[in-house]
Protein backbone atom coordinates (compact mmCIF):
# COMPACT_ATOMS: atom_id res chain seq x y z
CA UNK A 1 0.00 0.00 0.00
CA UNK A 2 1.15 3.48 -1.17
CA UNK A 3 1.41 4.95 2.89
CA UNK A 4 4.20 7.97 1.74
CA UNK A 5 0.98 9.96 0.78
CA UNK A 6 2.24 12.90 1.47
CA UNK A 7 5.83 14.31 2.90
CA UNK A 8 5.39 17.99 3.33
CA UNK A 9 5.86 19.96 6.33
CA UNK A 10 7.22 17.33 8.79
CA UNK A 11 4.50 15.18 10.61
CA UNK A 12 1.57 16.28 8.74
CA UNK A 13 1.34 12.32 7.02
CA UNK A 14 3.67 9.78 8.40
CA UNK A 15 5.71 8.15 5.30
CA UNK A 16 8.02 5.81 6.40
CA UNK A 17 7.89 4.26 10.24
CA UNK A 18 7.35 1.08 11.37
CA UNK A 19 4.75 1.17 13.27
CA UNK A 20 1.67 2.17 10.73
CA UNK A 21 -0.31 -0.49 10.28
CA UNK A 22 -1.60 -4.14 13.00
CA UNK A 23 -1.05 -7.68 12.06
CA UNK A 24 -3.86 -9.60 10.47
CA UNK A 25 -6.89 -10.66 12.39
CA UNK A 26 -7.93 -14.06 12.44
CA UNK A 27 -10.77 -14.38 10.42
CA UNK A 28 -12.79 -17.52 8.77
CA UNK A 29 -12.02 -18.58 5.63
CA UNK A 30 -14.40 -19.04 2.96
CA UNK A 31 -16.04 -22.69 1.78
CA UNK A 32 -14.17 -24.60 -0.91
CA UNK A 33 -11.51 -23.21 0.56
CA UNK A 34 -8.14 -24.29 2.98
CA UNK A 35 -5.21 -22.15 4.81
CA UNK A 36 -1.72 -23.52 4.77
CA UNK A 37 0.76 -21.84 7.34
CA UNK A 38 4.48 -20.93 5.18
CA UNK A 39 7.56 -19.36 6.01
CA UNK A 40 9.14 -17.18 3.72
CA UNK A 41 12.88 -16.78 4.13
CA UNK A 42 15.35 -15.15 2.02
CA UNK A 43 17.98 -16.29 4.26
CA UNK A 44 19.52 -13.03 5.78
CA UNK A 45 17.86 -13.39 9.35
CA UNK A 46 14.27 -11.98 8.35
CA UNK A 47 12.12 -15.01 8.53
CA UNK A 48 8.46 -14.23 7.76
CA UNK A 49 4.88 -15.59 8.38
CA UNK A 50 2.95 -16.65 5.49
CA UNK A 51 -0.64 -17.85 4.33
CA UNK A 52 -0.96 -20.16 1.34
CA UNK A 53 -4.58 -20.12 0.33
CA UNK A 54 -5.62 -23.14 -1.67
CA UNK A 55 -8.66 -24.65 -3.27
CA UNK A 56 -9.85 -28.01 -1.60
CA UNK A 57 -9.73 -29.40 -4.64
CA UNK A 58 -5.86 -28.40 -5.42
CA UNK A 59 -4.09 -25.98 -7.94
CA UNK A 60 -1.79 -26.27 -10.50
CA UNK A 61 -0.91 -22.29 -10.86
CA UNK A 62 -0.37 -19.86 -7.89
CA UNK A 63 -0.29 -15.90 -7.36
CA UNK A 64 2.19 -14.21 -4.95
CA UNK A 65 0.87 -10.80 -3.66
CA UNK A 66 3.85 -8.16 -2.69
CA UNK A 67 2.97 -5.15 -0.65
CA UNK A 68 3.17 -1.51 -1.72
CA UNK A 69 5.60 0.79 0.30
CA UNK A 70 5.87 0.89 4.00
CA UNK A 71 5.10 -2.01 6.64
CA UNK A 72 2.02 -3.73 5.83
CA UNK A 73 0.76 -7.10 7.14
CA UNK A 74 -0.26 -10.33 5.00
CA UNK A 75 -3.75 -9.11 4.63
CA UNK A 76 -2.18 -5.53 3.58
CA UNK A 77 -4.45 -3.94 6.13
CA UNK A 78 -5.57 -0.46 5.56
CA UNK A 79 -8.11 1.41 7.32
CA UNK A 80 -11.06 -1.04 7.23
CA UNK A 81 -9.62 -2.53 4.16
CA UNK A 82 -7.96 -5.83 3.74
CA UNK A 83 -7.19 -6.00 -0.08
CA UNK A 84 -4.78 -9.04 0.03
CA UNK A 85 -6.69 -11.03 1.73
CA UNK A 86 -9.86 -10.55 -0.43
CA UNK A 87 -7.72 -11.38 -3.83
CA UNK A 88 -6.78 -14.75 -1.83
CA UNK A 89 -9.76 -15.73 -0.80
CA UNK A 90 -11.78 -14.97 -4.32
CA UNK A 91 -8.88 -16.37 -6.19
CA UNK A 92 -8.83 -20.00 -4.08
CA UNK A 93 -12.11 -19.90 -4.87
CA UNK A 94 -11.55 -20.53 -8.43
CA UNK A 95 -8.33 -23.10 -8.70
CA UNK A 96 -5.19 -20.32 -8.04
CA UNK A 97 -3.18 -20.38 -4.90
CA UNK A 98 -2.17 -17.00 -3.56
CA UNK A 99 0.46 -16.56 -1.12
CA UNK A 100 0.12 -14.05 0.93
CA UNK A 101 3.19 -12.69 3.87
CA UNK A 102 3.69 -10.57 6.61
CA UNK A 103 6.16 -7.51 4.85
CA UNK A 104 10.01 -7.44 6.60
CA UNK A 105 9.11 -3.67 7.78
CA UNK A 106 6.21 -4.62 9.74
CA UNK A 107 7.85 -8.02 11.36
CA UNK A 108 11.17 -6.74 12.09
CA UNK A 109 10.24 -3.27 11.96
CA UNK A 110 11.21 -2.30 15.72
CA UNK A 111 14.80 -4.33 14.86
CA UNK A 112 15.37 -2.91 12.01
CA UNK A 113 14.49 0.47 13.59
CA UNK A 114 16.99 0.01 16.65
CA UNK A 115 19.79 -0.85 14.35
CA UNK A 116 21.05 2.68 13.19
CA UNK A 117 22.86 1.42 10.71
CA UNK A 118 20.69 -1.19 9.09
CA UNK A 119 18.25 1.64 9.33
CA UNK A 120 20.52 4.01 7.49
CA UNK A 121 21.40 1.53 4.93
CA UNK A 122 18.16 0.18 4.16
CA UNK A 123 17.11 -0.30 0.17
CA UNK A 124 13.91 -1.25 -1.66
CA UNK A 125 15.88 -4.94 -2.06
CA UNK A 126 16.17 -5.27 1.71
CA UNK A 127 12.33 -4.01 1.97
CA UNK A 128 10.64 -5.68 -0.50
CA UNK A 129 12.51 -7.95 -3.81
CA UNK A 130 14.51 -10.43 -1.63
CA UNK A 131 11.39 -11.24 0.16
CA UNK A 132 9.21 -11.63 -3.01
CA UNK A 133 12.03 -13.61 -4.72
CA UNK A 134 12.06 -16.26 -1.83
CA UNK A 135 8.18 -16.27 -1.65
CA UNK A 136 8.20 -16.92 -5.92
CA UNK A 137 11.05 -19.34 -4.98
CA UNK A 138 8.91 -21.39 -2.20
CA UNK A 139 5.97 -22.08 -4.66
CA UNK A 140 8.27 -23.04 -7.81
CA UNK A 141 8.23 -26.81 -6.95
CA UNK A 142 4.29 -27.47 -5.86
CA UNK A 143 2.97 -25.56 -8.95
CA UNK A 144 3.03 -25.43 -12.62
CA UNK A 145 2.99 -21.43 -13.08
CA UNK A 146 3.86 -18.96 -10.62
CA UNK A 147 2.39 -15.59 -11.28
CA UNK A 148 3.15 -11.91 -9.13
CA UNK A 149 0.81 -9.30 -8.06
CA UNK A 150 2.57 -6.30 -7.06
CA UNK A 151 0.23 -3.39 -5.54
CA UNK A 152 1.17 -0.25 -5.75
CA UNK A 153 4.88 0.71 -5.33
CA UNK A 154 5.87 -2.83 -5.67
CA UNK A 155 3.67 -3.13 -9.27
CA UNK A 156 7.04 -0.95 -10.46
CA UNK A 157 9.42 -3.63 -9.22
CA UNK A 158 7.87 -6.83 -10.28
CA UNK A 159 10.40 -7.24 -13.39
CA UNK A 160 13.26 -6.77 -11.09
CA UNK A 161 11.93 -9.14 -8.38
CA UNK A 162 12.21 -11.70 -11.91
CA UNK A 163 15.83 -10.76 -12.55
CA UNK A 164 16.82 -10.88 -9.13
CA UNK A 165 15.77 -14.58 -9.61
CA UNK A 166 12.35 -15.24 -8.94
CA UNK A 167 11.68 -16.77 -12.01
CA UNK A 168 7.65 -16.50 -12.25
CA UNK A 169 5.68 -16.66 -15.43
CA UNK A 170 4.31 -13.51 -15.54
CA UNK A 171 2.95 -10.18 -13.62
CA UNK A 172 -0.12 -8.39 -12.76
CA UNK A 173 0.48 -4.21 -12.20
CA UNK A 174 -2.24 -3.46 -9.48
CA UNK A 175 -2.38 0.01 -9.04
CA UNK A 176 1.81 0.68 -9.48
CA UNK A 177 3.61 3.25 -11.24
CA UNK A 178 6.52 3.05 -13.55
CA UNK A 179 7.63 6.77 -11.80
CA UNK A 180 10.14 7.24 -8.84
CA UNK A 181 9.08 7.56 -5.33
CA UNK A 182 9.75 10.90 -5.27
CA UNK A 183 7.77 11.62 -8.19
CA UNK A 184 4.87 10.79 -7.03
CA UNK A 185 5.05 12.70 -3.66
CA UNK A 186 6.14 15.85 -5.40
CA UNK A 187 2.59 15.37 -7.31
CA UNK A 188 0.93 14.74 -4.46
CA UNK A 189 2.29 17.67 -2.51
CA UNK A 190 1.25 19.58 -4.76
CA UNK A 191 -2.46 18.38 -5.14
CA UNK A 192 -2.47 19.05 -1.48
CA UNK A 193 -0.97 22.62 -1.57
CA UNK A 194 -4.05 23.02 -4.62
CA UNK A 195 -6.82 22.21 -1.76
CA UNK A 196 -5.16 24.37 1.19
CA UNK A 197 -5.28 27.06 -1.51
CA UNK A 198 -8.72 26.24 -2.60
CA UNK A 199 -10.06 27.01 1.05
CA UNK A 200 -8.01 30.51 1.26
CA UNK A 201 -4.43 29.35 3.02
CA UNK A 202 -2.19 30.34 0.31
CA UNK A 203 0.77 30.97 2.63
CA UNK A 204 0.34 27.23 3.50
CA UNK A 205 0.34 25.92 0.01
CA UNK A 206 3.19 28.29 -1.12
CA UNK A 207 5.53 27.00 1.60
CA UNK A 208 4.71 23.22 0.46
CA UNK A 209 5.22 24.13 -2.99
CA UNK A 210 8.73 25.59 -1.93
CA UNK A 211 9.45 22.98 -0.09
CA UNK A 212 8.77 20.77 -3.16
CA UNK A 213 10.76 22.67 -5.32
CA UNK A 214 13.70 21.83 -2.82
CA UNK A 215 12.97 17.99 -2.33
CA UNK A 216 13.00 17.69 -6.00
CA UNK A 217 17.13 19.80 -6.49
CA UNK A 218 17.87 16.97 -4.17
CA UNK A 219 16.07 14.40 -5.87
CA UNK A 220 18.10 15.60 -8.69
CA UNK A 221 21.57 14.56 -7.47
CA UNK A 222 20.66 11.52 -5.65
CA UNK A 223 23.05 8.96 -8.04
CA UNK A 224 25.90 11.19 -7.73
CA UNK A 225 25.59 11.77 -3.77
CA UNK A 226 28.69 9.90 -2.42
CA UNK A 227 28.04 6.65 0.04
CA UNK A 228 28.81 8.92 3.17
CA UNK A 229 26.35 12.04 2.04
CA UNK A 230 23.80 9.18 1.14
CA UNK A 231 23.55 8.39 4.86
CA UNK A 232 23.53 12.11 6.07
CA UNK A 233 19.32 12.80 7.17
CA UNK A 234 19.27 16.27 5.53
CA UNK A 235 19.90 14.57 1.67
CA UNK A 236 16.78 12.47 2.58
CA UNK A 237 13.86 13.44 -0.16
CA UNK A 238 10.72 14.03 0.73
CA UNK A 239 11.23 11.96 4.48
CA UNK A 240 12.93 9.03 2.55
CA UNK A 241 16.76 7.97 3.02
CA UNK A 242 18.72 8.73 -0.01
CA UNK A 243 20.23 5.75 0.49
CA UNK A 244 16.99 4.05 0.04
CA UNK A 245 15.63 5.99 -2.96
CA UNK A 246 19.41 5.42 -4.37
CA UNK A 247 18.31 1.77 -4.53
CA UNK A 248 15.54 2.57 -7.39
CA UNK A 249 17.86 4.66 -9.58
CA UNK A 250 19.55 1.16 -11.34
CA UNK A 251 15.66 -0.37 -11.68
CA UNK A 252 14.40 0.30 -15.49
CA UNK A 253 11.00 -0.65 -14.91
CA UNK A 254 9.61 -0.34 -18.36
CA UNK A 255 12.99 -1.66 -19.77
CA UNK A 256 12.83 -4.73 -18.10
CA UNK A 257 9.22 -5.41 -19.00
CA UNK A 258 10.09 -5.02 -22.52
CA UNK A 259 13.10 -6.89 -22.42
CA UNK A 260 12.19 -9.93 -20.41
CA UNK A 261 8.77 -10.19 -22.37
CA UNK A 262 6.91 -12.11 -20.07
CA UNK A 263 3.20 -11.52 -19.90
CA UNK A 264 2.09 -8.69 -17.48
CA UNK A 265 -1.72 -7.28 -16.82
CA UNK A 266 -1.43 -3.50 -15.27
CA UNK A 267 -4.67 -3.11 -13.74
CA UNK A 268 -5.95 0.52 -12.55
CA UNK A 269 -8.78 2.15 -10.83
CA UNK A 270 -10.00 5.64 -11.82
CA UNK A 271 -10.70 6.96 -8.72
CA UNK A 272 -7.18 6.29 -7.33
CA UNK A 273 -5.97 9.13 -6.16
CA UNK A 274 -2.18 8.37 -5.02
CA UNK A 275 -1.34 6.48 -8.00
CA UNK A 276 -3.20 8.02 -11.12
CA UNK A 277 -4.32 7.46 -14.81
CA UNK A 278 -1.27 9.76 -15.68
CA UNK A 279 0.56 6.11 -14.20
CA UNK A 280 -1.61 4.34 -16.16
CA UNK A 281 -1.23 6.06 -19.36
CA UNK A 282 2.74 5.69 -18.97
CA UNK A 283 2.49 2.02 -18.61
CA UNK A 284 0.32 1.95 -21.77
CA UNK A 285 2.47 4.04 -23.83
CA UNK A 286 6.07 2.59 -22.16
CA UNK A 287 4.56 -0.99 -22.99
CA UNK A 288 3.03 -0.49 -26.33
CA UNK A 289 6.39 -2.93 -28.14
CA UNK A 290 5.44 -5.41 -25.52
CA UNK A 291 4.73 -8.54 -26.60
CA UNK A 292 2.15 -9.51 -24.26
CA UNK A 293 0.96 -6.67 -22.12
CA UNK A 294 -2.67 -5.84 -21.50
CA UNK A 295 -4.68 -3.04 -19.31
CA UNK A 296 -7.97 -2.77 -17.46
CA UNK A 297 -9.40 0.26 -15.94
CA UNK A 298 -11.99 0.22 -13.13
CA UNK A 299 -13.61 4.03 -13.50
CA UNK A 300 -15.18 3.87 -9.69
CA UNK A 301 -12.38 1.97 -8.19
CA UNK A 302 -10.10 4.04 -5.74
CA UNK A 303 -6.36 2.46 -4.17
CA UNK A 304 -7.52 -0.36 -2.16
CA UNK A 305 -9.63 -1.42 -5.52
CA UNK A 306 -12.82 -1.04 -4.05
CA UNK A 307 -15.64 1.62 -4.93
CA UNK A 308 -15.83 4.28 -1.91
CA UNK A 309 -19.76 5.55 -1.26
CA UNK A 310 -19.27 9.23 -0.57
CA UNK A 311 -17.95 12.68 -1.84
CA UNK A 312 -14.43 13.16 -2.83
CA UNK A 313 -12.47 13.92 0.59
CA UNK A 314 -9.54 16.19 1.20
CA UNK A 315 -5.76 14.07 -0.26
CA UNK A 316 -5.06 14.18 3.32
CA UNK A 317 -8.25 12.25 4.77
CA UNK A 318 -7.45 9.80 2.38
CA UNK A 319 -6.70 7.46 5.28
CA UNK A 320 -9.06 8.87 8.17
CA UNK A 321 -11.92 9.14 5.99
CA UNK A 322 -11.79 7.25 2.82
CA UNK A 323 -9.89 4.11 3.21
CA UNK A 324 -12.02 4.45 7.16
CA UNK A 325 -14.82 2.84 4.84
CA UNK A 326 -14.88 -0.77 4.03
CA UNK A 327 -14.86 -1.18 0.39
CA UNK A 328 -13.89 -4.75 -0.67
CA UNK A 329 -11.65 -5.31 -3.92
CA UNK A 330 -14.25 -5.76 -6.11
CA UNK A 331 -15.33 -8.85 -7.72
CA UNK A 332 -14.84 -7.55 -11.50
CA UNK A 333 -10.99 -6.74 -10.41
CA UNK A 334 -10.93 -10.87 -9.10
CA UNK A 335 -12.28 -12.01 -11.54
CA UNK A 336 -10.38 -10.30 -14.31
CA UNK A 337 -7.35 -11.77 -12.00
CA UNK A 338 -8.07 -15.19 -12.23
CA UNK A 339 -9.43 -15.40 -15.56
CA UNK A 340 -6.15 -13.70 -17.21
CA UNK A 341 -4.06 -16.35 -14.54
CA UNK A 342 -5.76 -19.14 -15.96
CA UNK A 343 -5.98 -18.12 -19.88
CA UNK A 344 -2.51 -17.21 -19.48
CA UNK A 345 -1.29 -20.44 -17.91
CA UNK A 346 -3.40 -22.35 -20.38
CA UNK A 347 -1.21 -20.87 -23.66
CA UNK A 348 1.23 -23.64 -25.33
CA UNK A 349 4.34 -24.14 -23.31
CA UNK A 350 7.12 -21.49 -25.01
CA UNK A 351 9.74 -18.75 -24.18
CA UNK A 352 7.36 -15.61 -24.13
CA UNK A 353 7.20 -14.57 -27.14
CA UNK A 354 6.80 -15.88 -31.48
CA UNK A 355 8.34 -12.00 -31.58
CA UNK A 356 10.92 -10.52 -29.35
CA UNK A 357 10.49 -7.55 -28.18
CA UNK A 358 11.53 -4.29 -29.37
CA UNK A 359 13.91 -3.72 -26.40
CA UNK A 360 16.40 -6.62 -27.27
CA UNK A 361 16.92 -5.76 -30.64
CA UNK A 362 20.51 -4.49 -30.36
CA UNK A 363 21.11 -7.86 -27.91
CA UNK A 364 21.08 -10.01 -30.82
CA UNK A 365 23.15 -10.18 -33.76
CA UNK A 366 21.00 -12.04 -36.12
CA UNK A 367 22.19 -15.71 -37.71
CA UNK A 368 20.38 -14.36 -40.50
CA UNK A 369 16.94 -16.38 -42.36
CA UNK A 370 18.60 -19.67 -40.92
CA UNK A 371 17.99 -18.25 -37.46
CA UNK A 372 14.60 -18.38 -36.39
CA UNK A 373 14.68 -19.64 -33.49
CA UNK A 374 17.36 -17.48 -32.32
CA UNK A 375 15.19 -15.32 -30.25
CA UNK A 376 13.86 -17.98 -27.43
CA UNK A 377 17.08 -19.55 -27.51
CA UNK A 378 18.33 -15.96 -26.58
CA UNK A 379 15.55 -15.50 -23.89
CA UNK A 380 16.10 -18.72 -22.52
CA UNK A 381 19.75 -18.22 -22.03
CA UNK A 382 19.17 -14.72 -20.43
CA UNK A 383 16.55 -16.69 -18.02
CA UNK A 384 19.16 -18.78 -16.83
CA UNK A 385 21.70 -17.00 -16.62
CA UNK A 386 19.58 -14.17 -14.21
CA UNK A 387 18.57 -16.83 -12.14
CA UNK A 388 22.06 -17.91 -11.89
CA UNK A 389 23.69 -14.79 -11.18
CA UNK A 390 21.41 -12.34 -9.85
CA UNK A 391 21.72 -12.91 -6.12
CA UNK A 392 25.55 -12.54 -6.67
CA UNK A 393 25.65 -9.52 -9.45
CA UNK A 394 23.61 -6.91 -10.80
CA UNK A 395 22.66 -8.08 -14.24
CA UNK A 396 22.81 -5.56 -16.68
CA UNK A 397 22.36 -7.29 -20.39
CA UNK A 398 23.31 -9.96 -22.53
CA UNK A 399 24.33 -10.57 -26.36
CA UNK A 400 24.24 -13.32 -28.34
CA UNK A 401 26.95 -13.16 -31.56
CA UNK A 402 28.03 -16.03 -33.92
CA UNK A 403 24.86 -17.99 -34.32
CA UNK A 404 24.12 -20.69 -35.88
CA UNK A 405 21.32 -23.70 -35.82
CA UNK A 406 20.28 -26.16 -37.40
CA UNK A 407 17.43 -28.81 -36.64
CA UNK A 408 17.38 -32.64 -37.38
CA UNK A 409 15.22 -35.82 -36.13
CA UNK A 410 13.08 -32.92 -34.52
CA UNK A 411 16.34 -31.29 -32.22
CA UNK A 412 17.45 -27.73 -32.52
CA UNK A 413 20.92 -27.06 -32.28
CA UNK A 414 22.65 -23.38 -31.78
CA UNK A 415 26.16 -22.58 -31.54
CA UNK A 416 27.09 -19.61 -30.24
CA UNK A 417 29.03 -16.71 -28.58
CA UNK A 418 27.45 -15.51 -25.28
CA UNK A 419 28.61 -12.33 -23.41
CA UNK A 420 26.58 -11.20 -20.13
CA UNK A 421 27.58 -7.29 -18.74
CA UNK A 422 27.25 -7.21 -14.81
CA UNK A 423 28.04 -5.65 -12.30
CA UNK A 424 28.52 -5.62 -8.71
CA UNK A 425 25.78 -4.88 -6.67
CA UNK A 426 26.92 -1.45 -5.71
CA UNK A 427 28.95 -0.47 -2.52
CA UNK A 428 31.40 1.39 -1.10
CA UNK A 429 34.53 0.04 -2.10
CA UNK A 430 36.45 0.90 0.74
CA UNK A 431 34.00 -1.39 2.83
CA UNK A 432 34.92 -4.28 0.93
CA UNK A 433 38.37 -6.23 2.69
CA UNK A 434 40.58 -7.09 0.06
CA UNK A 435 39.81 -3.02 -1.15
CA UNK A 436 40.28 -1.86 2.47
CA UNK A 437 43.62 -4.04 3.53
CA UNK A 438 44.94 -2.04 -0.35
CA UNK A 439 44.47 0.78 0.99
CA UNK A 440 46.21 0.30 4.70
CA UNK A 441 49.01 -1.41 3.58
CA UNK A 442 49.69 1.89 0.94
CA UNK A 443 49.42 -0.89 -2.26
CA UNK A 444 49.68 0.44 -5.88
CA UNK A 445 46.79 -1.50 -6.85
CA UNK A 446 44.29 0.59 -4.51
CA UNK A 447 43.17 3.00 -6.77
CA UNK A 448 42.90 0.16 -9.70
CA UNK A 449 40.77 -1.81 -7.21
CA UNK A 450 38.35 0.58 -6.01
CA UNK A 451 37.73 1.95 -9.78
CA UNK A 452 36.85 -1.70 -10.75
CA UNK A 453 35.01 -3.05 -8.15
CA UNK A 454 31.47 -0.64 -9.11
CA UNK A 455 32.35 -1.04 -12.73
CA UNK A 456 30.31 -2.82 -15.92
CA UNK A 457 31.90 -6.06 -16.35
CA UNK A 458 31.95 -8.51 -18.83
CA UNK A 459 31.77 -12.39 -19.05
CA UNK A 460 32.06 -14.09 -22.46
CA UNK A 461 30.84 -17.72 -23.14
CA UNK A 462 31.71 -19.85 -26.37
CA UNK A 463 27.87 -22.19 -25.82
CA UNK A 464 26.16 -24.61 -27.41
CA UNK A 465 21.98 -25.02 -26.83
CA UNK A 466 20.50 -28.28 -27.45
CA UNK A 467 16.61 -29.49 -27.35
CA UNK A 468 13.75 -31.12 -29.00
CA UNK A 469 10.92 -29.28 -31.24
CA UNK A 470 7.53 -29.97 -30.19
CA UNK A 471 4.58 -30.91 -32.54
CA UNK A 472 3.04 -27.74 -32.18
CA UNK A 473 6.86 -25.97 -33.17
CA UNK A 474 7.38 -24.64 -30.21
CA UNK A 475 10.90 -25.27 -28.36
CA UNK A 476 10.33 -28.15 -24.93
CA UNK A 477 12.06 -26.11 -22.57
CA UNK A 478 11.85 -29.36 -20.31
CA UNK A 479 14.62 -31.25 -23.05
CA UNK A 480 16.68 -28.00 -23.37
CA UNK A 481 20.42 -28.62 -21.88
CA UNK A 482 23.49 -25.58 -22.31
CA UNK A 483 26.55 -27.00 -23.62
CA UNK A 484 30.20 -25.22 -23.05
CA UNK A 485 32.93 -25.07 -25.62
CA UNK A 486 35.56 -26.69 -23.05
CA UNK A 487 38.36 -27.35 -25.99
CA UNK A 488 41.36 -25.20 -24.87
CA UNK A 489 42.61 -23.50 -28.01
CA UNK A 490 40.58 -23.50 -31.56
CA UNK A 491 38.18 -26.74 -32.11
CA UNK A 492 34.42 -27.54 -30.22
CA UNK A 493 34.73 -30.24 -27.21
CA UNK A 494 31.10 -29.53 -25.69
CA UNK A 495 29.90 -30.80 -22.36
CA UNK A 496 27.00 -30.03 -20.68
CA UNK A 497 26.95 -27.45 -17.92
CA UNK A 498 24.30 -25.18 -16.27
CA UNK A 499 24.77 -21.42 -15.87
CA UNK A 500 25.61 -21.89 -12.20
CA UNK A 501 28.66 -24.20 -12.53
CA UNK A 502 30.18 -20.55 -14.01
CA UNK A 503 29.87 -19.24 -10.41
CA UNK A 504 33.21 -19.98 -9.25
CA UNK A 505 32.48 -20.96 -5.23
CA UNK A 506 33.99 -18.20 -2.54
CA UNK A 507 34.57 -15.84 -5.93
CA UNK A 508 31.61 -14.02 -5.83
CA UNK A 509 30.62 -10.80 -3.69
CA UNK A 510 28.02 -10.22 -1.14
CA UNK A 511 24.87 -8.38 -1.67
CA UNK A 512 25.16 -4.91 0.22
Amino acid sequence: MMRRLIAIVPALVLLFTFTSCSRTETTETPGGVTEEEVTVNAGSGYPLDGLLALPESGAKVALVLVHGSGPADKDETIGANKPFRDIAYALAGKDVAVLRYDKRTLAYGAEIAGDAEAMAKLTVYDETIYDAVAAVKLLKNRFEKVYVLGHSMSGGLLAEINASGAGCDGYIVMEGTPRKLYELSAEQNLLYADELEGDGKTDDAEQIRAFVRSELTKAAQLSALPDADALKAENAVFGMGAWYLRSFEGIDTLGLHLKDGKPVLVLQGGRDRQVTEKDFDLWKAGLSAHPDAAFKLYPALNHVMGEYQGETVPFSELVTREYAQSTPVSVDVTNDICDWILNTAAKPPRLSGESAPTGSENDIETGGDGAQWQPLVKQYMDDKFTQAFSPYYEVLRFTMTNYEENTSDGTLTATFLYTMTHRNYYKDPDTVLYIKEAKESGSPYYQTYYDEYNADKEGNFDLQFTAKLSDDETIDISTAVIWNNSAATGGAVYTPIEAEDFIMPGAVPSRP
